[in-house]
């Protein structure tokens, strides 16, 4: 299951619109999304994660655990559609 890296703060749309386009689009609903933003703060969040996506890394990102931040947050998505 490919995963999808989006940053939030786009040109002409921006990623929580993106997000909520794909997840209407039957070929990329299950495509994990993970937000890659400065929007960091905690009210930030709730509509990160409503619009479609399981993972919020922060920027700048830490690049000693960017890649087990990416895997974790796809195994999440992977725990939670098994419940």
């Amino acid at each position: 299951m490919p995963a999808v890296l989006m940053n939030l703060s786009l040109h002409g749309m921006d990623g929580w619109t993106v997000a909520r386009k794909l997840k209407t689009n039957p070929k990329a609903v299950s495509n994990p999304l993970l937000a890659l933003t400065a929007h960091s703060l905690p009210s930030d969040r709730n509509p990160t994660f409503e619009s479609g996506y399981i993972g919020f890394i922060s920027k700048p990102i830490n690049i000693q655990s960017f890649a087990v931040d990416i895997a974790q947050a796809v195994r999440i998505k992977k725990m939670t559609k098994k419940g």
